[in-house]
C-alpha cells in the first residue's frame, strides 16, 4: 500500500513537471536570449573602446610631434635670429671700416 501511495505521489509530481517544462523551456530561451544580446553589446562596447584608445593614442602622438615640431621651430627661429645679428654686426663693421 505504502508503495502505491509512493509511486502515485511521484506519478503526480512527474506530470506536474512535465506542465511545467514548456514554460521552463520559455524561460530559458528568454534567458538565452538576454544573454547574447548582452555578450553582443559587450563586444560591440569591447571594439568600441579599443578603437577610443587607438585613436587617443594618435591624437596623443600627434601631440607629442607638434611639440617637438614647435620646439625645433623654436631653436631654428632662434638659431636664425642669432645669424641675423651676425650679419648685422659684420655689416656694421664693414660699414664703418669703409
Amino acid at each position: 500500500m505504502r508503495r502505491s501511495v509512493l509511486l502515485l505521489a511521484l506519478s503526480l509530481s512527474i506530470t506536474k513537471f512535465k506542465k511545467l517544462e514548456p514554460e521552463l523551456q520559455v524561460s530559458i530561451t528568454a534567458w538565452k536570449n538576454a544573454f547574447y544580446q548582452v555578450t553582443d553589446q559587450h563586444d560591440k562596447l569591447v571594439l568600441h573602446v579599443e578603437k577610443l584608445e587607438h585613436d587617443l593614442e594618435k591624437e596623443m602622438q600627434m601631440c607629442e610631434d607638434s611639440e617637438v615640431d614647435l620646439v625645433n621651430a623654436m631653436k631654428t627661429i632662434r638659431e636664425r635670429e642669432d645669424d641675423l645679428e651676425a650679419a648685422k654686426l659684420a655689416l656694421k663693421e664693414i660699414s664703418e671700416a669703409a
